[in-house]
């Protein structure tokens, strides 16, 4: 394991005037519905305050995207919210869609990414403006849920737990909220007090 120096936050622009997200997809938009209700959380066709404030790297490049398809709720005793990101892909400039899944961290921490790039390489790295912090967050029992689970990253920010499926891991939801539940399992309680944040 290896922790870096990592930048600062940046935060993205505004989405560029004239280019308008396509439509609501019903068909998945029924998906995430009957999921939801199957598991008896709340969904929101879209709600854009959810991603206020998070810092930019968590995110695809690019000018901000949509907000859609918003699920919160509770699972394995921790709240979280998952939606779809609808974003302009910086390469093609086509509209793309990718599933977020945020899960409620039990302090407010310092922001950290971390990174399997092989998804079961020897190193998995962990980038922080607060190099002690990444090192204590990358025990070997948080290494063993990331290369169980297929986790090639994510970010600790505030709050949150934050994971795209960019980020490798299972596809479906039910599946990545058990991976980074497994993930929080792993990191004992003097860790949340040592890098709580007032």
């Amino acid at each position: 394991m290896r922790a870096l120096g990592g930048p600062g936050r940046r935060r993205a622009p505004d989405r560029p005037p004239g280019r308008v997200p396509p439509p609501l997809d019903e068909g998945l938009a029924g998906r995430r519905r009957a999921l939801a209700a199957a598991h008896g959380w709340e969904y929101r066709t879209g709600d854009q305050r959810l991603i206020q404030g998070w810092p930019r790297p968590v995110l695809p490049p690019g000018p901000l995207g949509r907000v859609r398809n918003a699920i919160s709720g509770r699972h394995r005793g921790r709240a979280f919210i998952a939606f779809d990101y609808v974003h302009l892909a910086p390469d093609s400039g086509a509209w793309q869609n990718i599933q977020v899944c945020a899960v409620r961290l039990p302090a407010q921490v310092p922001y950290v990414e971390v990174r399997d790039p092989e998804g079961g390489a020897h190193d998995v790295y962990a980038e922080s403006p607060e190099v002690r912090y990444a090192f204590d967050l990358l025990s070997a029992e948080v290494c063993a849920a990331i290369r169980r689970h297929g986790l090639t990253r994510f970010h600790l920010d505030g709050r949150h737990l934050i994971c795209t499926d960019q980020g490798g891991g299972p596809r479906r939801l039910p599946g990545m909220l058990d991976a980074l539940a497994d993930l929080l399992d792993g990191i004992p309680d003097a860790f949340w007090e040592r890098w709580r944040q007032a």
